[in-house]
């Protein structure tokens, strides 16, 4: 699975996993998120620990195209997804208070209001 913030690495030492993460403050805790639970599942045998996914509608316009399959942090309420944040740089991590899911776009696609989008919810 492709994720933002390459590099990141994960491995076992003495039989303790070890994840290390992009420095930016967005992207590791997006791929904390989405390995570190996924890694627990394989460990554990617990299906339960990966990550939830959804479909919603989208409510509110994304504007941008991205080259690369990209998570944007976002917010799950009744059947719909909307981008409370404004800014969804990497090196910010503020306006994460307000978001509950990623917004999970492949590479290259473009996405408007009333769609149907795919989300990787997080854990609490």
């Amino acid at each position: 699975m492709r994720l933002p913030g390459t590099p990141t690495l994960a491995s076992l030492f003495d039989g303790k996993l070890i994840l290390s993460l992009s420095g930016n403050p967005y992207a590791a805790l997006a791929n904390f998120d989405i390995y570190f639970y996924q890694a627990i599942s394989v460990l554990t045998a617990n299906p339960e620990s990966e990550p939830e996914k959804k479909t919603a509608i989208l409510a509110s316009d994304y504007e941008k195209v991205n080259k690369m399959r990209r998570l944007v942090r976002a917010k799950y309420e009744d059947g719909k997804v909307s981008l409370p944040a404004n800014n969804h740089v990497s090196s910010v991590i503020g306006n994460m208070t307000e978001c509950n899911c990623y917004l999970d776009l492949p590479a290259q696609s473009h996405i408007k209001k009333g769609d149907k989008v795919q989300l990787l919810m997080m854990k609490k």
